[in-house]
């Protein structure tokens, strides 16, 4: 599905495994970047959109992994091995990442078994995901409440380009198992509005276009 002119949609429940969250896929600053990987239930549909978009799953760069979910991040693995990309991550999902901490995968609410995978690099709030470029086109936004660690992607391109938001489980949902916090939830959603999003690429909805769109949906779980 394309969602903009460098924004693809390669996964998600009606593209690949009804387990997998959204995928999607960025060309931005020379990089391809995939940002989450989904459950790792069906690479060839993976590969197969990637594909479709006009590249190949060894064509990865940069693999940003929003949260430590395993709808998330059950793929990560098949990622890093076809490309050898870059595995970022926020430090507070990092041990979950890795397998260290598996009771904040989720794993269990699916019924999957999680193949664990390296972080190559942490990211934090207000970093840019490529480094040196420190321009604001391609910054993270440390938004805790859903896990500790959890992250949301700003693409800013300027001029007419739309401003993407890669903002994945806006909607919660919410477990103290995951070490989730709604004081922290609530205060990252009301971040995510002053973003001024003209496209919203969410983790379980997909996209979401215009500025109205994405504020009404936003507010709706404020």
């Amino acid at each position: 599905m394309k969602i903009t002119s460098s924004v693809h949609m390669v996964g998600g429940s009606n593209l690949t495994s009804q387990m997998d969250c959204c995928v999607y896929l960025l060309e931005a600053k020379g990089k391809l970047i995939l940002v989450d990987a989904g459950a790792g239930q069906d690479v060839k549909g993976l590969s197969d959109n990637i594909a479709e978009a006009g590249y190949d799953l060894s064509d990865i760069d940069i693999l940003l992994l929003t949260h430590g979910h395993i709808d998330h991040i059950g793929g990560a693995w098949v990622v890093k091995k076809a490309s050898g990309c870059e595995v970022v991550a926020h430090e507070g999902d990092k041990r979950a990442i890795e397998g260290y901490d598996c009771s904040k995968t989720a794993a269990d609410v699916y019924g999957l078994e999680y193949r664990p995978v390296k972080v190559d690099r942490t990211i934090g709030d207000g970093e840019a995901l490529i480094p040196g470029e420190q321009d604001g086109v391609l910054n993270a936004i440390h938004i805790p409440g859903h896990t500790p660690g959890s992250l949301a992607l700003v693409y800013d391109p300027g001029g007419i380009e739309a401003k993407v938001l890669f903002a994945q489980d806006v909607h919660g949902p919410l477990s103290d198992e995951w070490g989730s916090n709604r004081e922290e939830w609530q205060r990252s959603l009301a971040r995510l509005l002053s973003v001024g999003a003209d496209v919203l690429c969410e983790g379980h909805y997909g996209p979401i276009r215009s500025k109205e769109r994405v504020e009404s949906f936003i507010r709706g779980f404020l």
